[in-house]
């Protein structure tokens, strides 16, 4: 009976993430305040990728905090949008949310790698695009978390971040995450050039980084 149930919710719940990212743009809308201002965090949907606009700003994004992804590589509004799709639109368990206050973008939040057993889930893709409006990003990131106990039925959230991302560990602490182990990271050859992957469990030397495993309490 248990393993009915959890079958159940994971099928349902993908169910339901699939229904709304091709739900079209602005329906899924989540209202939060900041300071005296209402804002709200709206799920990226798949009729995206058709905004210029939109793959733009991912685009520009990405590319100005491109220090904290685990690879670098040239960015185009074309590799924006097949990312967008196939990493993003077409990956079950993936869901990514722009933050619009005052009629203007200023960075995005997400979800991913859901556990179904456990009914938790990762935070995801926390970037602050602009430097309006300081302190916002907890706000989001609260209002995300509430939606998804809400509408999903998650039951907590854990997260990665690099080790030499002192900023955004300290953010994380802020919102109630703990950290509960380390990942070693080493540098390897990718498609465009170095990047960052988990050093094997074999592996004897000294990680130059971290993946940072918290979650929240």
């Amino acid at each position: 009976m248990e393993n009915a149930l959890k079958d159940d919710y994971k099928s349902l719940t993908l169910a339901k993430i699939k229904k709304l990212k091709h739900g079209g743009f602005g329906r899924t809308s989540i209202k939060c305040m900041y300071a005296d201002l209402g804002f709200e965090i709206i799920l990226l949907t798949s009729d995206c990728a058709k905004s210029q606009e939109l793959m733009e700003l991912l685009g520009r994004w990405r590319k100005e905090n491109e220090a904290w992804y685990l690879s670098q590589f040239p960015v185009s509004i074309r590799r924006t949008t097949r990312w967008f799709v196939d990493k993003l639109i077409e990956v079950p368990d993936r869901m990514l949310f722009i933050i619009k206050i005052s009629g203007k973008y200023v960075g995005h939040v997400g979800l991913f790698g859901f556990d179904f057993d456990k009914r938790t889930c990762e935070i995801d893709n926390i970037l602050r695009g602009e430097k309006d409006f300081p302190g916002i990003m907890g706000c989001a990131v609260r209002g995300m978390m509430d939606w998804g106990g809400r509408n999903l039925k998650l039951r907590g959230y854990s997260l990665k971040v690099l080790s030499d991302n002192l900023r955004a560990v300290r953010f994380y602490q802020k919102l109630g995450y703990q950290e509960t182990s380390r990942i070693p990271l080493i540098q390897v050859n990718g498609r465009d050039g170095l990047e960052w992957a988990q050093a094997p469990q074999d592996y004897e030397g000294k990680a130059a980084r971290y993946y940072v495993v918290m979650e929240s309490v």
